[in-house]
């Protein structure tokens, strides 16, 4: 019997949520993630969007992963949390990350050491995810929502925005 590929759902979008309603943006993360019923919903572990999606997943019973920039990131730690499997980078480093991050970013040279590793953590949350979900940024330049965006292009991980 060929076992089932389960959809994995990785998610982006801003930390600061603007006008934009936090019922709202839950609620958008529920009907998706209700839609396509994923085996697994990877976020980043940041405040604001990344916060919400964790726990929407969370209350509908799916397995979660947080992938941490770095071990200690908002005070979480490595292990499980809240029921989510939080994973720090020596969890999930393969190596490349940073290479990948770097190729899709037009100012990489300039980032200070956190920045690459929020955008490194990026490429784990969104390798081997079958869909990006992400609420669009609010800034023009788009930030790490825009640079989640191109890491989904070059890994050829489809988007769509929830909102």
């Amino acid at each position: 019997m060929k076992e089932e590929k389960k959809l994995v759902v990785a998610v982006s979008g801003p930390r600061d949520l603007g006008a934009l309603n936090k019922g709202s943006v839950a609620r958008a993360f529920t009907r998706a993630f209700e839609e396509l019923a994923p085996g697994l919903v990877k976020v980043g572990g940041a405040e604001g969007v990344d916060t919400i999606a964790l726990e929407a997943a969370l209350a509908l019973g799916l397995q979660v992963e947080v992938y941490l920039p770095w071990n200690g990131f908002r005070g979480m730690r490595r292990g499980i949390a809240g029921g989510a499997l939080v994973l720090a980078p020596e969890d999930w480093t393969r190596g490349d990350e940073e290479a990948i991050a770097s190729s899709v970013h037009p100012a990489w040279d300039r980032l200070p050491g956190a920045v690459r590793a929020l955008m490194a953590r990026n490429v784990a949350v969104t390798r081997g995810a079958s869909v990006l979900l992400y609420v669009p940024p609010r800034e023009e330049r788009g930030g790490g929502t825009a640079h989640a965006l191109a890491v989904a292009r070059l890994l050829g991980v489809p988007s769509r925005a929830v909102l």
